[in-house]
C-alpha cells in the first residue's frame, strides 16, 4: 500500500485494499475462484472537513442497526457492510 501512495505522490491519502474472489465458476462456492487484490488510494484531508474540525458536527442516533455478529464478520471491513453504513449516513443527512 505504501507503493500505491508513493506512486500517486500523495502525502495524505485514504487507502482501501479490496480483496475479493475472482472468476472461474458461477455460484456461491468460491473455492475454485482466485483471490484478487486491488489497492486504491485517494487524496484525503480532514474526514469531516475543516469546518467540522473547527466547529464540531451534528450527530443523530440512526433507525438503522448494524448487522448481527453472526450475520457477517462484524470485525472485518467487508465491502457489503458499507451498504449499511451508507443507509445510516444518508438518513442522517436527509434529517439535517
Amino acid at each position: 500500500t505504501i507503493d500505491v501512495v508513493r506512486a500517486n505522490n500523495q502525502s495524505s491519502a485514504y487507502v482501501r485494499p479490496l480483496i475479493f474472489r475472482g472468476y472461474n465458476t458461477l455460484g456461491v462456492d468460491g473455492r475454485n475462484c482466485p483471490v484478487e487484490v486491488i489497492v486504491a488510494s485517494v487524496p484525503w484531508g480532514a474526514y469531516l472537513g475543516k469546518e467540522g474540525l473547527e466547529n464540531g458536527v451534528d450527530v443523530q442516533v440512526s433507525t438503522w442497526r448494524r448487522m448481527a455478529p453472526d450475520t457477517l464478520n462484524a470485525l472485518a471491513k467487508i465491502g457489503g457492510q458499507y451498504v449499511n453504513s451508507q443507509n445510516i449516513v444518508m438518513e442522517a443527512r436527509d434529517n439535517g
